[in-house]
């Protein structure tokens, strides 16, 4: 859940970046709630990658030495 502050700040963020427009206070909200909504999706789906390993880290073949 997105508390009321941290969407207050964005919104506020967002009404000074429009050049603090009139009767836009309830479009700034959704948009801000909106913003909020997708960046914590977005990391959840992060840290969702990043605790499944990777092919690559499971690879059983050798490693080959360096031959430099």
């Amino acid at each position: 859940m997105i508390d009321d502050q941290t969407i207050r700040q964005l919104a506020h963020q967002i009404w000074v970046s429009e050049g603090k427009p009139e009767g836009q206070s309830e479009r700034h909200w959704a948009q801000a709630s909106m913003q909020i909504d997708q960046k914590k999706e977005a990391n959840k789906k992060n840290t969702q990658k990043t605790n499944h390993p990777s092919k690559a880290a499971d690879s059983t073949e050798p490693e080959q030495p360096d031959q430099t």
